[in-house]
């Protein structure tokens, strides 16, 4: 009748290749000016500096102080940085979006579901840089960006929506 869905399992391989090679460049770049850009713009009375004052966890704290460095010109965006990032702009993000659309179409679908982190979230007390998962300790970066990294990273639309607990 049309009005329903189908299941189908998919592999992707190349896109977790390239969502690999791409991610730290793109997010190390542009996380911190599109938040700094957005706190900005909403008048929230901040910028990226202060909102990184104010996180609790340290693990993530540090990182929002690095990417708040990079952008103010007190940090280390290299040349090596810099030059990481324009290829994981020019070649491996629009490498990536193909890969989706590809991946879209030979398999004949038209979304991708899946839990939005494979763990759910610990308390926020010390430090967080890994976490317990299958009896390893594994990157909590890693492990929690794991499922929503791949349309992150390659700028597509995604939807998170809560369904009780992981």
């Amino acid at each position: 009748n049309g009005l329903g869905a189908e299941s189908v399992n998919v592999s992707f391989p190349e896109v977790k290749e390239l969502t690999s090679a791409a991610g730290v460049p793109i997010f190390m770049r542009e996380f911190a000016l599109e938040l700094d850009h957005y706190l900005r713009a909403n008048a929230t009375g901040m910028d990226v500096r202060v909102l990184a004052s104010q996180v609790a966890s340290p693990t993530l704290k540090a990182l929002y102080e690095s990417a708040a460095a990079k952008i103010s010109g007190n940090g280390d965006m290299d040349e090596s940085d810099i030059s990481r990032y324009r290829v994981a702009k020019s070649e491996l993000r629009p490498g990536l979006i193909q890969e989706f659309e590809k991946l879209y179409s030979e398999n004949g679908i038209e979304a991708l579901l899946f839990p939005t982190t494979i763990l759910a979230a610990p308390p926020i007390d010390g430090d967080m840089r890994t976490i317990s998962h299958n009896g390893q300790q594994v990157s909590s970066q890693v492990t929690f960006t794991h499922n929503t990294d791949h349309a992150s990273v390659a700028g597509v639309p995604g939807l998170s929506l809560p369904r009780g607990k992981t």
